[in-house]
């Protein structure tokens, strides 16, 4: 429901946008393929979610912030050698 909400909220300014031909198509296949795995990102904690307690959801989802957080700056060291 708030995915709908949100659609419907965010469609008039979609349809300008489109209207003045303000995006390349460089920028909508970008927008595409980031929308698509936000998509199955909250497919996959919604699926893990009835799959598992509520206390281990919390394990995983506090997991999951400290090891991003360690692969970003990894990945930043790595890019400033």
């Amino acid at each position: 429901a708030r995915f709908s909400v949100a659609f419907l909220a965010l469609l008039p300014g979609a349809v300008n946008v489109a209207r003045k031909s303000a995006l390349d198509g460089q920028t909508v296949r970008a927008a595409l393929a980031c929308g698509s795995w936000v998509s199955f990102g909250y497919l996959g904690q919604t699926l893990g979610l009835l799959e598992t307690t509520a206390s281990r959801s919390c394990v995983i989802c506090s997991l999951h912030c400290i090891f991003v957080a360690l692969v970003a700056e990894s990945v930043r060291v790595s890019r400033a050698v």
